[in-house]
């Protein structure tokens, strides 16, 4: 009897779509919130932190709750990946194509102070998973 190898790839797909989708989704809409109400009344500083306050909260959130436990548990590097390189695509799709911003005008805000905040919240976002289940 041939036996195959189980199929993995789908396990880590679907750890990185549990992850990253609401993850994603939540960042866009805390990315609006950002851009249109608080770099208006706070700043574009104090508006990355709280943004990237938010964030962490949701993520932390997100693992301690137990949703979709077990995919995000035994592929915990899919999730993080998948929730990164998700986010990236829509947040490019969006500033590129309904924004009209050129992706290179749209990524240098992360070498200003509030862009890194932005990136160094999504990179331990995606760290998480993998601290959070002591898989790394």
């Amino acid at each position: 009897m041939d036996r195959q190898a189980p199929n993995r790839t789908g396990h880590g797909l679907q750890a990185a779509l549990a992850y990253g989708l609401p993850l994603s989704a939540a960042y866009i809409a805390t990315g609006i919130t950002r851009t249109l109400w608080l770099d208006a009344h706070a700043g574009p500083l104090p508006g990355a932190l709280m943004e990237a306050a938010v964030f962490l909260a949701l993520c932390l959130a997100m693992l301690a709750s137990g949703w979709q436990d077990r995919a995000i548990r035994q592929h915990p590097i899919s999730a993080g990946t998948g929730m990164l390189i998700l986010f990236l695509l829509l947040d490019a799709s969006i500033a590129a194509g309904l924004c009209g911003v050129p992706l290179a005008r749209h990524f240098s805000r992360f070498t200003e102070a509030h862009g890194l905040i932005q990136f160094t919240a999504l990179i331990f976002c995606a760290l998480l998973p993998s601290f959070w289940h002591d898989e790394m």
